[in-house]
């Protein structure tokens, strides 16, 4: 019965946009949210996962450190594929 409900609470706050978000790199190499019409800037911390399937961007906005799931099947693939380079890249420029 949990189960059922904590599907039942996480589907009405998906439906009220709560998941929805869009990221922007801008040309000085940073990253950006769209969240709910306000544009933050986000610094990507290293803690975060990159797979084929999967990316889950631990982030800091406002002091405030957010988990942010990215599905392969949730974007277009050239636009995943770009995000997983560019990922890459820069973790391996800051090590």
């Amino acid at each position: 019965m949990l189960v059922g409900c904590s599907l039942y609470f996480q589907l009405h706050r998906y439906k009220q946009g709560f998941y929805l978000f869009t990221l922007k790199h801008t040309a000085e190499f940073s990253w950006q949210i769209l969240d709910r019409d306000k544009l933050s800037v986000m610094p990507i911390l290293g803690s975060s996962v990159i797979s084929a399937w999967l990316i889950v961007l631990h982030v800091q906005i406002d002091k405030q450190r957010r988990s942010l799931l990215v599905v392969q099947d949730a974007v277009p693939t050239d636009i995943y594929r770009q995000l997983r380079v560019t990922l890459n890249i820069a973790s391996l420029t800051e090590r």
